[in-house]
């Protein structure tokens, strides 16, 4: 599979109910094969666009991030659970 080049997408919806209100963005992490340079615009854009967001907003991030995180969770406690499966590899690294 071909690697397409890794950016956020602001999505016109957004997400609302009474009282609430969440943009919605959108990002596909670069796979497995694709270049360093291409996986590191990726993540640096979606901290940018984390930046962006308003401190005490609450925030909800769905997405294929392409990372296997691994089984437990010592160390990394406050970022992600423990019931994660095989090895960590260098992607899953990048996510945690």
């Amino acid at each position: 599979m071909a690697c397409t080049q890794a950016e956020l997408e602001q999505q016109s919806s957004q997400t609302t109910s009474p009282g609430h209100y969440a943009p919605s963005d959108c990002g596909y992490a670069p796979q497995v094969g694709c270049e360093l340079e291409e996986k590191e615009r990726f993540w640096s854009e979606l901290d940018e666009a984390m930046e962006r967001i308003p401190t005490g907003e609450r925030v909800v991030i769905g997405a294929d991030f392409n990372g296997h995180v691994g089984e437990g969770n010592t160390g990394d406690e406050e970022v992600m659970g423990k019931f994660g499966v095989k090895e960590r590899n260098f992607e899953g690294q990048m996510v945690v």
